[in-house]
């Protein structure tokens, strides 16, 4: 009888030796759920992250697209006709087809440009089908309005015509001329943001002249 007694007790679990391996087990629970929790915050910080970049990839590709196509177009029904390109350092006004695959024919006015907001900062493109006549760089009758990027801190444009005597080669802030356009577009942009990063972005543009038009400066209208 005291052999029986003696066995059992020895194949059995004393109630404090149960609660620590329930302890063990809560505390290993615990460290998984922690741990799988982390690894989600992280998974999706990464994921975001990454949506941005290709969020920004999108957008810079589009820039290089439709102000690479930038037109020397000049309005000869215009009594004063604007420059075909009017640069300033926070805007940049120019006449191109839409880049594709927007591309629906025809031609249109967009300025890209720096706008205050509610919520800050923002890089804005305003554009409109070109109207002849309207003797303006700056009409967006009609024109739709977007934000491509937000949370800005600051924006800057500028200029350059390689082999120009005058500049030597140095990036102008502005761009008023009725013959020419730049060869180069440089934009600057810095985020409130200081973990995101922009490059400069320098776009070609790769037509130099509207070859339907030879603009006469004294009548400042082409000649067909």
């Amino acid at each position: 009888m005291m052999a029986m007694c003696q066995g059992n007790h020895e194949a059995g679990y004393t109630l404090v030796e149960l609660l620590i391996a329930m302890g063990l087990l809560a505390l290993v629970g615990a460290l998984m759920t922690s741990s799988l929790e982390f690894g989600t915050r992280v998974s999706r910080q990464a994921q975001s992250e990454l949506d941005n970049l290709d969020e920004m990839g999108t957008i810079r590709e589009f820039l290089v697209n439709q102000i690479g196509q930038a037109y020397p177009f000049v309005d000869e029904t215009a009594s004063d006709p604007p420059s075909p390109l009017e640069g300033r350092d926070d805007a940049l006004t120019f006449i191109a087809p839409l880049a594709e695959p927007w591309t629906q024919g025809g031609l249109y006015r967009f300025t890209f440009y720096l706008a205050l907001g509610r919520n800050g900062r923002s890089l804005n493109l305003a554009w409109t089908p070109l109207t002849r006549g309207t003797g303006n760089p700056r009409t967006t009758l009609g024109a739709v309005d977007t934000v491509l990027i937000d949370g800005l801190a600051d924006l800057k444009f500028a200029y350059l015509k390689r082999g120009d005597r005058e500049s030597k080669g140095v990036w102008r802030s502005t761009w008023l001329d009725k013959e020419e356009l730049p060869d180069l577009v440089r934009i600057t942009v810095g985020f409130d943001d200081d973990d995101v990063s922009w490059p400069d972005l320098i776009v070609p543009l790769v037509i130099d002249a509207d070859a339907s038009c030879l603009y006469d400066p004294v009548s400042r209208r082409c000649r067909r």
